[in-house]
């Protein structure tokens, strides 16, 4: 197996580092149980069944061996292969008790030197976007009528993806964010800077309930701002 990997599939590790650390927030601030909400919309099946397994209480070697064994299943590469060998390391450092920054600590190291220290600030309360992002997205649920909204995004690159996002008002965002999923929030701090996407979160969390309309329409700019991106030949939708 080749454990080697490029600069590229490195940064796309981020999302899941951050992931991760969000989910040893909640642990650590409402328990195990609390990760219920998370495996319930998970869309890595490896990162769902790890989850689940330690809200079982699985015991961490079958944990782990059950987890190796879903990596060598398949001929995994690049970013995917190291997304897999995190959820792995991640999943045993959470169920061993250790707190975010350790966590993020045992991901950046996965990283190598150059992305040590970006992927060690994840963990840091005072900074991290998951800190906040744990705070409001363990007791707001997603909303069905927001999944077209956020496929449609979701299948945009990642460059493509920051590019629409570009221009649209923090106002505009933290309406457009009310009902998505966690994959998509997680998605949105991928493409931002930390401090604003920290900002973003914490106005989340102290947003009342607006009413889906208002979010449907926040969404719908966005969505006008793809399209006169994709008009003008500036990106492509697939």
């Amino acid at each position: 197996m080749d454990t080697h990997f490029t600069d590229e599939a490195k940064s796309a590790c981020m999302v899941m580092i951050r992931k991760i650390v969000n989910l040893s927030n909640i642990v650590r601030m409402r328990g195990i149980l609390a990760m219920e909400l998370e495996a319930r919309n998970e869309e890595s099946p490896m990162l769902k069944a790890g989850i689940e397994m330690i809200m079982d209480g699985t015991d961490p070697v079958l944990v782990e061996k059950m987890l190796r064994y879903m990596i060598c299943a398949d001929k995994y590469e690049g970013a995917d292969l190291l997304e897999r060998m995190m959820i792995a390391e991640g999943m045993l450092a959470i169920q061993a008790g250790h707190g975010p920054r350790f966590v993020a600590a045992i991901l950046g190291s996965m990283l190598g030197e150059r992305l040590f220290h970006e992927a060690l600030e994840i963990g840091n309360p005072a900074t991290s976007s998951a800190y906040s992002l744990s705070i409001f997205q363990t007791h707001k649920q997603a909303l069905p009528e927001c999944e077209a909204f956020e496929q449609r995004l979701m299948r945009l690159s990642r460059s493509d993806f920051s590019r629409t996002l570009q221009g649209i008002d923090r106002h505009t965002m933290v309406y457009a964010l009310f009902g998505c999923g966690t994959a998509f929030v997680y998605r949105v701090g991928d493409a931002m800077p930390e401090k604003l996407y920290t900002q973003l979160c914490e106005e989340l969390d102290a947003l009342p309930g607006i009413g889906i309309e208002l979010a449907l329409r926040a969404q719908d700019r966005i969505i006008e701002r793809l399209k006169e991106l994709i008009r003008y030949g500036e990106i492509m939708e697939l």
